[in-house]
């Protein structure tokens, strides 16, 4: 979502369709997600679907290409 978007609602709106319409066909009972620590923006918005903080990670920053440390999420 572009700067100008930010704050608006716009990424936990989209988040929560893909979110239903994942659980939805995969028929699972939870999902894990997991956002970068200098990312809390990405943190707030699986907070507002409902994800709780499952742990740490080290993850590779798409971004970057340098190692990062993530919090892993989960819901369900």
């Amino acid at each position: 979502v572009g700067h100008a978007w930010w704050g608006r609602g716009i990424a936990t709106e989209a988040a929560s369709v893909i979110l239903a319409f994942g659980i939805a066909l995969a028929g699972r009972d939870h999902v894990v997600a997991r956002h970068l620590v200098d990312n809390p923006a990405s943190g707030r918005v699986l907070e507002k679907l409902g994800f709780v903080k499952a742990g740490e990670s080290v993850m590779v920053s798409l971004a970057t290409g340098l190692a990062a440390v993530a919090i892993d999420m989960r819901l369900g």
